[in-house]
């Protein structure tokens, strides 16, 4: 009897060790995640995000990892009228890597428009890019299409030179819906 009371006290004892401990990896890893989530700091350009992952001492080298695009979004993402004036055009992008910062920049943009077609004032060019994350675009159509689709591609880039990119649009509408 005497032993078997001995093994429960045992077990008992070691019990609430392993719990504090799972505390302790629990803590740990919640300060982990707090860290990962890659907020952006008032006054930090939107343009980069912070790691997502803490890493161990050596865990990104070499990084083979490219950043992720989770989001890029056009503000205004519809020009209305088409009057042919050049129109302001924010690009927003949620990039994120594993080891480093990521930076973005606007890399090209396309139309599904010639620059030059019938019916849509023959005026160029029809972008632009106005900084890294910012773009100029022509609010015109051609007025036989169905209305125009400007493609705007960014890339992001990480500290060891991977890059990823991803697109977004905004469109010349032929009517405006009511």
């Amino acid at each position: 009897m005497k032993h078997t009371a001995c093994v429960l006290i045992l077990a008992v004892a070691l019990a609430p060790a392993s719990a504090t401990a799972q505390g302790k990896d629990k803590a740990q890893s919640a300060t982990a995640q707090g860290k990962a989530k890659g907020k952006t700091k008032k006054g930090e350009p939107a343009g980069t995000s912070g790691p997502t992952t803490t890493q161990g001492a050596g865990s990104c080298s070499p990084d083979k990892t490219p950043p992720v695009i989770h989001s890029v979004s056009a503000t205004p993402n519809v020009l209305w009228s088409p009057n042919h004036r050049m129109t302001p055009v924010s690009i927003r992008a949620n990039v994120t890597d594993n080891c480093s910062a990521a930076t973005w920049s606007v890399t090209s943009i396309a139309s599904d428009e010639p620059v030059n077609g019938t019916g849509e004032g023959d005026t160029e060019p029809d972008w632009a890019t106005t900084g890294a994350h910012g773009v100029n675009l022509r609010a015109e159509r051609a007025g036989s299409g169905d209305g125009r689709i400007y493609t705007i591609t960014i890339t992001a880039r990480d500290a060891a030179g991977n890059s990823a990119a991803a697109t977004t649009t905004v469109s010349v509408p032929h009517s405006q819906k009511r």
